[in-house]
């Protein structure tokens, strides 16, 4: 990360950005940054010269403008040794509170640059033999497989975070992965396995916290596998330390959402899946964080509201049943027959002896939503 320019004025500024962008960075753990002091002592070099220097694979550079009311900041990612361009954007904040101006264009420009790598490493590593893939890359084939959410998929994820963990023992992501394997497995691919899933999610999970006890992914992982085992208040304590470990961590944010609206404070969950949502606008966990709103505005009363949250989730959904099934049912509270229909015809698809059992099963609702949603399934023939 080189520091910022910036006219006279605001230099100041900038270099708060580009400490907090550094800072933030290295708290998420997914990459190895150069340290603060180096980085700004490379300022007077070319991005070519300044990675030479430190080793560096990628260099974020950027601009800081004020215009009127809103400071703009230009973010470039490069690959020094070709100086072709990975990534460009553009963010901006209101500059009212110069206080607050660093923290928050820094926590944006993060999770821009920590999503796009990973897609640059993720794509390098789909072009490479699956025998000749180092750690780093056998994570990332994993995720890649993890994200499609179907157990061919799942396995595959599986087998690629096993191949991870047998490289380098000490890498807590593959770890962390391989619990989150086993969560969608109990949660969704393999419910008649649950308890051993969830054991196995819990095992990973502490393994990952093994091998890096600050990693934010790990104790995710933990406050994932609390939940799966109903131990709600351990899930939300683990899911708020991951978030304290790193700020900017979407994921930990988004799962904290998933355990606070089925059984905790909607209002919180819905505050935790806006910054979610901030944080990483293209996720493709993005159907979850519409259904954390649904069920959160489902039980503030907002109905409407709730099912217009469910139509994202059903259009985003994938083959993810149990997502499907929030979406129709939703729908079909709100008098939106028709539309829950065509979720349920999909429901059918995917699952054709699913049932009411099996979605009250997997979520942790409390009585209230259980409620709605058992008269919606009357509504749309989900039997019970």
């Amino acid at each position: 990360m080189l520091p910022f320019t910036a006219a006279p004025e605001s230099v100041a500024d900038a270099d708060s950005v580009t400490s907090d962008i550094i800072f933030g960075f290295a708290k998420l753990r997914s990459f190895s940054v150069i340290a603060r002091g180096t980085a700004f002592s490379l300022r007077s070099l070319t991005p070519a010269a300044a990675a030479a220097l430190v080793n560096a694979q990628y260099v974020a550079s950027g601009h800081l403008r004020r215009d009127g009311k809103r400071y703009l900041v230009s973010v470039e990612l490069i690959d020094p040794k070709s100086d072709r361009i990975f990534w460009v954007d553009e963010f901006s904040c209101n500059a009212d509170d110069s206080f607050a101006v660093p923290p928050l264009l820094a926590a944006r420009i993060i999770t821009g640059l920590d999503a796009e790598i990973h897609v640059i490493e993720r794509n390098r590593a789909l072009l490479m033999p699956p025998a000749s893939l180092d750690a780093w890359q056998a994570y990332h084939r994993g995720l890649t497989s993890m994200s499609r959410f179907t157990s061919d998929g799942n396995r595959e994820a599986q087998h690629f975070f096993n191949r991870a963990i047998a490289l380098d023992p000490t890498f807590s992501r593959s770890y962390a992965g391989l619990s989150f394997t086993h969560f969608h497995n109990a949660f969704h691919l393999n419910v008649r396995e649950s308890e051993r899933e969830i054991a196995l999610a819990f095992e990973t999970a502490g393994q990952a916290l093994m091998a890096d006890p600050s990693d934010p992914a790990a104790h995710c992982a933990v406050g994932r596998a609390q939940w799966l085992a109903h131990a709600h208040d351990g899930a939300v304590g683990d899911l708020n330390q991951s978030i304290r470990l790193s700020p900017n961590y979407a994921f930990a944010h988004y799962s904290l959402a998933f355990v606070q609206c089925q059984t905790g404070d909607p209002g919180s969950a819905i505050d935790a899946a806006d910054v979610a949502a901030r944080l990483s606008p293209l996720d493709p966990m993005m159907f979850g964080t519409y259904r954390v709103r649904t069920f959160a505005l489902l039980r503030l009363g907002k109905v409407q509201e709730a099912a217009d949250c469910a139509k994202l989730v059903g259009l985003n959904a994938g083959d993810h049943v149990h997502a499907h099934a929030v979406s129709a049912l939703t729908l079909a509270a709100a008098g939106r027959i028709e539309e829950a229909r065509a979720g349920r015809r999909r429901i059918s698809d995917l699952r054709p002896d699913y049932n009411f059992r099996q979605f009250k099963e997997v979520l942790h609702m409390l009585d209230d939503l259980t409620d709605i949603y058992r008269r919606a399934a009357k509504l749309v023939h989900i039997p019970e």
